[in-house]
């Protein structure tokens, strides 16, 4: 590749990021589709699996969502008996979100189905450019970090 200069950089980021998200939001969307779910529901179940039980207010700070289309998304889920909300007991304005049993175990039958399928996808990348591409990642994100910005998970925090 040439040498290209800060602006055509900027530009050839941006539109590999827009690419990458998109057919990762194409490819996971037909597995959440499958148990009923939209992508917005799903990474709130999947959040709160993993963070474990939260508060509205956190959850959606961490998603980047306003706590007022997370509290709709949230009311929907518990609807359907996946998740519960519950006012704090020392201070009423405070909502904590937790998983159904019923969730978790939907969640673990997501998790599997995902890993057989499109994980299988990425075995054929060698050793070697999972580790260029994470190391690549990663620099990029530490170069695009603005203060007081998530930091996102690193490879010692997904194993």
């Amino acid at each position: 590749m040439d040498v290209i200069d800060a602006k055509e950089f900027k530009f050839i980021v941006e539109m590999l990021l827009h690419s990458i998200s998109n057919r990762m939001q194409i490819c996971l969307r037909q597995f959440y589709v499958t148990f009923g779910l939209s992508t917005p529901q799903a990474m709130v179940l999947l959040y709160v699996r993993h963070c474990g039980r939260g508060k509205i207010t956190e959850v959606a700070h961490n998603l980047h969502m306003t706590n007022s289309n997370l509290s709709t998304i949230c009311r929907r889920l518990e609807r359907e008996g996946l998740l519960t909300r519950t006012r704090d007991d020392m201070d009423q304005r405070i909502v904590w979100i937790s998983l159904t049993e019923s969730c978790q175990q939907r969640l673990q039958q997501l998790e599997d189905q995902i890993d057989t399928q499109y994980l299988n996808n990425l075995s054929s990348v060698s050793a070697r450019d999972r580790e260029t591409i994470l190391n690549g990642l990663l620099k990029l994100n530490e170069v695009l970090k603005l203060d007081g910005s998530p930091d996102g998970p690193t490879p010692q925090s997904q194993a």
